[in-house]
Parts: C-alpha cells; sequence; structure tokens
C-alpha cells in the first residue's frame, strides 16, 4: 500500500511492451526505455487500486493498491454549526466543528485544541474539545455575556485565520433574576435621623452571578409605611443604591423585592432616631410670685420634624434669668427643665431667656 497526497501522483512501472490498457483518468508518458511514466490525480483522499493491462491481460504485478491522504488542514474550508443560535446565559452549550483540506476532505487533526481560539464578541472564551467517532469536534463553552454577539472560532497558525462558517451570529438569553445585599452590608446597621439620611447598597445578577439590570422588576417598600423614605437608583448594570431619609422616630424594615420576592438579604432594620433641637416651646408652671419664690419653667425641644430632641452631637440648651445662667436639667426624650428664683417681685411680663448652641 503506497501513500500519497492529492496531488498529481506519478506512477513508474517497467513493462517490455509498448501498448498498454489503462483508464481514462491516468495519463500515461513513454520514456523511451522500456519504461513507462503513468500520471494521476485525485483530489479524494481514500484508498485506490490502479490496475494495467497488456492485450486485455492483467500485467505482472498489477493491481498496484495505494492510499491517498488528506492534504494539510485548511482553515477556510472548515465548517463551524450548531443546531440552535439561542444559548442560555451561564450554561454549557455547543457547537461542532468539521475541519477539511483545501479539497474539502474531512481529517482529524493532532493537537488541534492548542490551535484554536474561541471568542464571543471581543471577549476570549475558555473551552473543552471533544473528537466524535465520526472526525467532527464539539466545542463546548460556556456565554458569559447576554445580547446578541458573534462567536469566533480561529485557528492560530502561522498568523490567525478565521474558520469558515464563522463568525455565528447567537443569542444569549439571560438567566433568571435576582438580587442579593453584599453581607458586609448586612451585617452594618442602618441608623438614621432627619437631620442625617442613610444609604446601602445591593447587586443585581442572575442565578450565574452575572450582572443584570432589574428595571421595572425591583419594588422597595417599608413597614411601617410611613414615616421614611427610600429612593432607588441604578449606579450602574447590576449595581444598585437605596437612599433613605426619614421623618418620625421609630424602628423599621426596609424591603428589596424583586418579581415580588425579597432579594437575599432583605429586609434590612433601619433605626430612626431625632434630630438636633431646631425649635424650643417653654411654659412657666406659675405667672404669680414674690422675691425668692422659684418659679419652674419647662421647655420642650423639638427637631426639625417634629420629634422630640435629644440634646447631643454639640446642641446644648441654657438658660439666662437677670443675666445669670440658670441650670437647666434634662428630664430625656426631648424634655428639660430650670428654675428662677428672682430676687425682686416680677413683672407680669418678665421673660426667661432660652438659648440653644
Amino acid at each position: 500500500c503506497l501513500l500519497f497526497s492529492p496531488s498529481l501522483i506519478h506512477l513508474l512501472l517497467f513493462v517490455f511492451h509498448s501498448i498498454l490498457i489503462v483508464s481514462s483518468s491516468v495519463s500515461i508518458r513513454d520514456l523511451h526505455d522500456g519504461t513507462y511514466l503513468l500520471s494521476l490525480l485525485r483530489h479524494v483522499a481514500g484508498e485506490y487500486t490502479l490496475s494495467v493491462f497488456f492485450k486485455g491481460k492483467e500485467v505482472s504485478g498489477s493491481p498496484i493498491s495505494f492510499c491517498v491522504e488528506s492534504a494539510p488542514l485548511s482553515p477556510t474550508h472548515c465548517t463551524l454549526s450548531s443546531p440552535s443560535l439561542d444559548f442560555r446565559l451561564g450554561v454549557s452549550h455547543t457547537v461542532t466543528l468539521i475541519t477539511r483540506d483545501a479539497f474539502s476532505n474531512q481529517l482529524s487533526q493532532k493537537n488541534i485544541e492548542e490551535k484554536l481560539l474561541l471568542k464571543l464578541g471581543a471577549r476570549i472564551l475558555d473551552f473543552s474539545l471533544r473528537e466524535t467517532p465520526d472526525r467532527k469536534y464539539e466545542i463546548a463553552f460556556t456565554p458569559v455575556q447576554p445580547g446578541r454577539n458573534y462567536l469566533y472560532c480561529y485557528y492560530v497558525a502561522n498568523g490567525i485565520t478565521k474558520v469558515l462558517g464563522s463568525p455565528l451570529s447567537i443569542n444569549v438569553v439571560e438567566g433568571i433574576a435576582h438580587g442579593f445585599i453584599p453581607s458586609d452590608v448586612r451585617k452594618s446597621k442602618l441608623h438614621c435621623n432627619p437631620d442625617s439620611p442613610t444609604s446601602f447598597a445591593w447587586v443585581g445578577r442572575d442565578q450565574f452571578g452575572n450582572p443584570m439590570t432589574l428595571k421595572g422588576r425591583v419594588c422597595v417598600t417599608t413597614k411601617p409605611e410611613t414615616g421614611i423614605m427610600c429612593h432607588l437608583r441604578e449606579i450602574e448594570k447590576g449595581e444598585y443604591e437605596v437612599a433613605i431619609s426619614a421623618t418620625t422616630v421609630g424602628r423599621y424594615e426596609i424591603h428589596v423585592t424583586c418579581n415580588g420576592i425579597d432579594i437575599v438579604g432583605s429586609p434590612m432594620e433601619c433605626s430612626v432616631s431625632a434630630g438636633r433641637p431646631y425649635t424650643l416651646t417653654t411654659c412657666l408652671h406659675t405667672m404669680e410670685g414674690t422675691a425668692g419664690d422659684s418659679f419652674r419653667c419647662d421647655i420642650v425641644a423639638r427637631d426639625r420634624a417634629g420629634n422630640f430632641a435629644i440634646q447631643n452631637k454639640g446642641a446644648a440648651i441654657s438658660a439666662i434669668f437677670s443675666g445669670t445662667p440658670m441650670e437647666v436639667v434634662d428630664l430625656r426624650n426631648g424634655r428639660y427643665s430650670t428654675r428662677v428664683i428672682p430676687k425682686k417681685n416680677l413683672d407680669p411680663n418678665f421673660s426667661v431667656p432660652i438659648l440653644m448652641a
């Protein structure tokens, strides 16, 4: 059995007569030295048998068996295909590669995996390769970006050449939408007051961890529903922020839901305290008295939202009577008290200036 590539095949036959009977696909040239040169061209790889006849009888040594092997791989004659062009994001899919030579003969290529490059759009993909019994290659890969894009398969040798049939226009559909609040955010306690709003971040993902825009599927609610306000905004694809401002002191639950279901880490608890004193109200328990009598004056402090304010964060309450500072007692929960002891009879219109620093 002789091996040839599908180019011009030369068979040198030694015969003793000038008349040969051969197939019409074989050309014969007399070398004028008792030998003849038989030439044939075959483009299809496979096993062949060549028979030579003289006066209807097969000559000695005939037939000759030989094998035509495939030519080197020709990337432009390879094909890339897939039974479906709709792929699921994050799920492994397979496309079929058929390698051929320049004469379209199907062939097997050693270490071809080392010479292939798979790209989805501009992104290089990891893949695995398996050769099937019918000498085809199954390329398995996992799409990692959604949307319609082109799948390219390159044969890397002596430069980069695109494989025939590439690119494939495929549509990658997103996975199931869900969101989650990062663990470090979950561990932190939310706290705000009318003077200091707060916020927390969360992430929109599919089940494979790919960022997803969840517009129209996300809702932020609170329990109780009044006394606190939340505003949702998308910072970038898959990254969200919930800004919180409050008017009423209390404890609240912040629910972030996607398609009606709480995302991972929801609800978040938020504690709302009173802000700094913003307004003061005073009340004298009596409007009559003589010198030396003690007058009790109560003071009520409220923040800008009307909650009883707490004397904190640098906000201090003091009272002055007749140019003398008076002791102010903090009764807690935004209530204060001071006592006035006049040294002379009071004018009915006397006042006790209350100061807030």
